[in-house]
């Protein structure tokens, strides 16, 4: 969905299914919960938890998505 840009090195890891550094994966989830706020409060349709399930299910199903 493009909602998150990622450093090239996390992208890898990433796209292969590699493990990364608590501190990237805790980054990653600070900015998917700012990311989702903001979202939630333009789309103004669910609460945080639901849009967040919702992102994270579908995800891959997303064509074009890196």
């Amino acid at each position: 969905m493009g909602l998150i840009k990622y450093d090239e090195i996390v992208k890898s890891h990433l796209n292969k299914k590699e493990l990364i550094g608590s501190n990237e994966e805790a980054e990653i989830r600070a900015a998917s919960i700012i990311a989702c706020e903001k979202l939630k409060f333009f789309l103004n349709c669910c609460n945080s938890v639901e849009l967040d399930f919702y992102l994270w299910v579908n995800d891959h199903s997303v064509k074009g998505h890196n």
